[in-house]
């Protein structure tokens, strides 16, 4: 009985200072999912075919706001009409409080920056066509702060993102006075504004760009009067968006680690680059080289922000996502890791197989190639699944269960251009032998076999194969934003891959190479970015003793007693 009770209390007391080190690794290693905010920032569209594709796309992706960095509109006449047909048809779920019948948000979700173009529209007072168009007010709506006192330049806080809008355009007197001289009335609020932010992430939207090596006319370069280097009282803005130029690039100044990004390729004819990449302290990152005359193409940005971190994502017209980048907040880090068979870690989990109905028994499990098509040769759908497995774990290379995904792309390489595609989560298992007909006339978006099609995580290209090849899925290396579905992931649902689908009404198939392609750098890759946090010095020490606490009870070979009981 003395044994028996002996045994008992150094098992409770093992037991209690196990979940000392349990709860102490949770604390100082935290995983937990924070709340995140998703908005857009367009600039530089009016009214245009590619302006109407931007809005498309970009309003599938569902943010809850957007800015824009000006030129929202492009006539001169300024009526209500005319900033219906360039704005409000295309973003008036967006807008409240507007001139606009089209203004039908219950909440204000749109925050224009003044252009060049949107003063050109007129009115008896300066800009006033387009302070007459929007209600920026406070009052119209409460993220506004009413310190700037105009619609002009404001400021906004949504989430953990606190929003600058500025005037850049020299005409604008009342707000530059002295341009970027240091008591000119806008630079002075701004000061103080960015002083007080309490937010995680500071943001900075204007016009004109303050860095550009798009050619120099109009003040499409550089222009040094808007270089203010957006720091006051220990604080710094994050990033700078700016328009003006018609294409994208991203710059960033080495010694604050901002971001300059020009995000003018919104809907207007695209412009090309007319001086060489940025060096020295501000150097380009990238810029947006794609089209077949070297220029952009037209697109947007999206962003997914928390309190953890911020990640911008440019996308192509077509869906492509492009260029990125993740800031991460302090006391946390980003990682990231990489899955494609044949990688040089010597990772084999993936896995891939095309469903055709004109060939329902044949297995496509080792297809170099593999197709998406509504219609076939033979005038029938096929499908592709994709799986990645082995993503979660603590084993190198793995994510972590219950990490926060800050960027999952899936990137494939399109060997036959085609009409589009969806991503849609698989919800059922399958193996690589599976066919059209041993799932049972292939696989259905129905919230059984695969999610809905209503609860995707991205549609690449337009169902008319017709369209311009801007819109829809090209040759070389096209990449999907699948962060919804790793998300899912890693908050513990199952990992059945994807259901890569064609769109209805689609023409012409995509083909793409698989996993089993003899060319390892071609095959299907999937990269995630995730974010971890940096333990403080005081919890390491608090978890090695607790550790160490567990050990002197369990392994010390002078406690005579225990080893006895232990052999009993």
């Amino acid at each position: 009985m003395l044994k028996l009770r002996f045994h008992l209390r150094i098992d409770v007391v093992s037991t209690i200072a196990s979940s000392i080190v349990f709860a102490l690794c949770i604390s100082t290693f935290p995983n937990a999912i924070v709340a995140q905010e998703r908005f857009a920032i367009i600039g530089d569209f009016g009214d245009t075919t590619a302006a109407t594709n931007v809005a498309a796309r970009l309003k599938s992706m569902a943010p809850t706001w957007a800015a824009t960095v000006g030129d929202n509109i492009y006539t001169t006449g300024g009526t209500t009409a005319e900033f219906d047909a360039a704005i409000g048809i295309k973003y008036g779920s967006f807008i409240k409080g507007s001139a606009s019948p089209t203004g039908i948000a219950s909440t204000n979700n749109y925050y224009p920056a003044l252009g060049n173009h949107d003063i050109d529209a007129g009115g008896a007072t300066f800009a006033q066509n387009y302070t007459d168009y929007f209600d920026l007010t406070s009052s119209n709506d409460l993220a506004i702060s009413p310190s700037s006192g105009n619609e002009r330049y404001f400021d906004v806080v949504r989430g953990d993102v606190h929003l600058f809008v500025l005037s850049s355009d020299t005409r604008d007197t009342a707000a530059l006075g002295g341009g970027q001289a240091i008591g000119s009335p806008q630079r002075t609020w701004f000061d103080n504004a960015l002083a007080a932010s309490t937010s995680t992430w500071n943001v900075v939207a204007f016009h004109h760009p303050a860095y550009s090596t798009a050619a120099t006319s109009g003040n499409q370069g550089s222009n040094a009067y808007l270089q203010w280097g957006f720091s006051s009282g220990g604080k710094t803005a994050n990033v700078i968006y700016n328009g003006h130029s018609h294409d994208y690039e991203r710059a960033l100044e080495v010694a604050t680690g901002q971001h300059y990004v020009v995000e003018g390729s919104g809907g207007q004819a695209i412009g090309g680059f007319g001086a060489p990449p940025l060096t020295g302290a501000v150097e380009t990152q990238f810029r947006d080289t794609s089209s077949s005359t070297g220029r952009s193409q037209n697109g947007f940005t999206i962003v997914d922000a928390s309190s953890t971190h911020f990640t911008h994502k440019h996308f192509q017209q077509n869906g492509d996502l492009l260029d990125k980048f993740t800031l991460v907040s302090s006391g946390h880090v980003l990682k990231s890791t990489s899955f494609s068979n044949g990688n040089p870690s010597g990772y084999v989990g993936a896995q891939d197989t095309q469903l055709s109905r004109s060939t329902p028994d044949t297995s496509y499990a080792n297809a170099a190639t593999i197709t998406v098509d509504a219609a076939d040769g033979a005038g029938q759908p096929s499908q592709t699944l994709l799986r990645f497995n082995n993503l979660f774990g603590n084993g190198t290379g793995q994510v972590p269960f219950n990490s926060e995904i800050a960027l999952a792309t899936l990137n494939i390489e399109v060997t036959n251009a085609g009409s589009g595609l969806v991503a849609l989560r698989m919800l059922q298992d399958w193996q690589e032998s599976s066919t059209w007909n041993s799932l049972v006339d292939g696989v259905s978006a129905n919230g059984i076999e695969a999610a809905l099609a209503t609860n995707f995580d991205v549609t690449v290209g337009t169902p008319d194969a017709n369209e311009a090849a801007s819109t829809n899925v090209g040759l070389g290396t096209f990449s999907l934003d699948v962060t919804k579905t790793v998300q899912a992931w890693s908050n513990g649902s199952t990992n059945n891959g994807w259901l890569l689908n064609y769109l209805d009404g689609g023409t012409n198939g995509i083909g793409f190479r698989s996993s089993d392609d003899s060319t390892a750098s071609l095959r299907p890759r999937l990269n995630i970015d995730f974010v971890s946090s940096v333990p403080e010095p005081s919890s390491v020490v608090m978890v090695l003793m607790a550790m160490s606490f567990v050990s002197s009870f369990r392994l010390r070979p002078d406690r005579k007693e225990s080893e006895a009981d232990l052999k009993t």
